[in-house]
């Protein structure tokens, strides 16, 4: 990602006007049980963004963060994850189509449901923690496979 947008923004600047997009995840805004690593790497993509589009939007030049929740692809487990929560592959496609096309920036959130509980978080950090434990305990507890 960033070798990409160090081998590409610079025609961008040059020209006064591009678009980067880079695909992070809802897991690099919502820390979750199980997801160190993942969060952390995807809190760095969210991060980059930013920082960047704070540098380069006054030239022409927007950065966006797509930040997708849980995706139907084969790389999730999805046993005993609600539907409502995942979210097809094709509809992150269209999204990342829609940003460009309007020039949405920093940040875009899918399904955009999810984004208001990024304000939550800010605003009742205790009520948010309990509310991670409480779902991830109870996810874990769906996919768990029946004991004899």
């Amino acid at each position: 990602m960033i070798h990409a947008t160090r081998l590409f923004l610079p025609g961008m600047l040059e020209r006064g006007r591009g678009h980067v997009v880079n695909v992070a995840s809802l897991g690099g805004r919502f820390a979750t049980p199980g997801a160190a690593v993942y969060g952390a790497t995807k809190h760095a993509v969210v991060a980059f963004t930013e920082a960047l589009y704070h540098e380069v939007a006054p030239r022409g030049v927007l950065v966006t963060s797509v930040n997708p929740g849980l995706s139907r692809t084969e790389g999730f487990r999805q046993e005993g994850v609600p539907d409502a929560f995942l979210v097809d592959p094709d509809r992150v496609a269209r999204r990342i189509v829609d940003v460009v096309r309007h020039d949405r920036a920093p940040e875009v959130s899918i399904p955009r449901a999810f984004a208001p509980f990024q304000l939550f978080r800010i605003l009742t950090p205790r009520v948010y923690r309990w509310g991670v434990r409480t779902a991830t305990r109870r996810l874990l507890l769906r996919a768990r496979p029946e004991r004899p």
